[in-house]
């Protein structure tokens, strides 16, 4: 028995290209659903998220000059008291001990909190005594509809 293979059908059928490895084939297929989960996500009706208007974030970024080990028992001393900062939904520290850069992101329920923490609290809790300098500060609405779709905690 003879089979005849046409060299043409074989370069367009699927073994044309080499398979491809198994981690780009799994790569490609997750990347696929999420994108049909994202896509999915968007189809939550608008009423299903939490009316939070008025949110703002709060990205404080600053220099830090006294010794590492003092800043950050410092910052784990403020902590307890900024939980009570009115308006304050959460705040994540960030600090790189490389080049002495540190940051604060804050989300707060209101702009006039975000307002009143920056204009009363933050100049007297980060000062050039405690070796704070080059302090940086943003304030910017929250897209709250988006943020939920991806899974941002904007409540407690």
């Amino acid at each position: 028995m003879t089979f005849h293979c046409d060299r043409g059908a074989l370069k367009a059928g699927p073994w044309a290209d080499p398979p491809r490895p198994v981690a780009e084939r799994m790569a490609a297929s997750l990347s696929r659903f999420l994108l049909r989960g994202i896509a999915a996500a968007y189809d939550t009706p608008r009423s299903a998220v939490p009316d939070r208007a008025g949110a703002v974030l709060v990205q404080v970024s600053f220099r830090v000059t006294e010794a590492t080990d003092d800043f950050l028992a410092r910052m784990d001393d403020t902590a307890p008291f900024l939980s009570e900062v009115p308006g304050l939904v959460w705040k994540v520290w960030a600090f790189d001990a490389d080049t002495r850069r540190g940051r604060g992101t804050y989300l707060f329920d209101r702009r006039d909190a975000a307002e009143g923490y920056l204009d009363y609290v933050l100049p007297h809790g980060m000062s050039e005594q405690f070796g704070i300098h080059e302090i940086e500060t943003e304030i910017l609405p929250v897209l709250t509809g988006p943020s939920a779709v991806t899974h941002a905690t904007l409540w407690r």
